[in-house]
C-alpha cells in the first residue's frame, strides 16, 4: 500500500545504512537548515518569476510565466500572467509519472537557481546548498520509486502533488495574483473556477 505523506526531511535513522552513503549532504544537515535552503529556493524563483525568467531545478523541472488567454464567460477574454511548471521529460520518464504539459515559449530566457545568493542568505557553503538540492531532488525520486505519494511545498508559491504517479503544480493564489500587474487575475478568480491554494 502506499503512504501519503508531506514531503520530510531525510535524517540518519530515517535511512538504511546503504541510503545513506546516497544523501550524505542532507543527513548532515538539519531539517531547519534543509528546509530553510529550500525556502531561500522560493524566494529565488519568486523573485525571477517577477522579473519574467524561467527558473530550471535540475533533475526536478522548469518554473516559467506564461500570458494566456482566460475565458471568463460569454465571449469574453482577459490576457493574464500566470505561473506553470515544467516537470522534466527524463524525471517524467524514468518514474513513469503522468503531467500535463505546459508549453513553455523558447523567447523566455531560462536561468539556474541562484546557488551563490541562496548560499549567502542561509549562512552555508555554497556546496553544501547545491549538494542539499540536488540530494532532496534524488530523495524526492527515491520516495516516488518506492511508491511513495508526495506533497512537496514551495514556501509562499505552490505545492508539487504526486499522487499515484500523476503531477499536479498547485499554486498559492497570493503568489498567482504577485505576478499580474494588470489586476487581471484577481477577475478571472472571481468569474472562473481555478484550482488554486488560498
Amino acid at each position: 500500500a502506499t503512504t501519503m505523506t508531506l514531503f520530510f526531511w531525510t535524517q540518519e535513522g530515517d535511512l538504511k545504512a546503504s541510503e545513506r552513503a546516497l544523501f550524505p549532504t542532507l543527513v548532515s544537515l538539519t531539517a531547519k537548515e534543509t528546509v530553510k535552503i529550500w525556502d531561500q529556493v522560493s524566494l529565488d524563483i519568486q523573485w525571477q518569476s517577477a522579473a519574467s525568467k524561467n527558473v530550471r531545478i535540475v533533475g526536478l523541472g522548469t518554473f516559467a510565466v506564461v500570458r494566456q488567454e482566460l475565458h471568463v464567460g460569454g465571449n469574453d477574454c482577459l490576457l493574464v500572467q500566470r505561473p506553470v511548471f515544467q516537470l522534466s521529460n527524463v524525471v517524467r520518464k524514468i518514474l513513469n509519472l503522468t503531467y500535463a504539459k505546459s508549453i513553455i515559449p523558447d523567447s523566455t530566457p531560462v536561468v539556474p537557481l541562484d546557488y551563490a545568493t541562496i548560499a549567502l542568505e542561509t549562512t552555508n557553503p555554497l556546496d553544501a546548498v547545491e549538494n542539499c538540492l540536488n540530494e532532496t531532488v534524488r530523495y524526492l525520486s527515491h520516495s516516488i520509486s518506492n511508491g511513495l505519494n508526495i506533497d512537496f511545498v514551495f514556501q509562499n508559491m505552490s505545492i508539487l502533488c504526486i499522487k499515484q504517479k500523476k503531477v499536479k503544480m498547485r499554486f498559492y493564489e497570493k503568489f498567482l495574483l504577485s505576478l499580474d500587474a494588470k489586476g487581471n487575475f484577481k477577475e478571472v478568480l472571481i468569474n472562473v473556477s481555478l484550482t488554486v491554494l488560498a
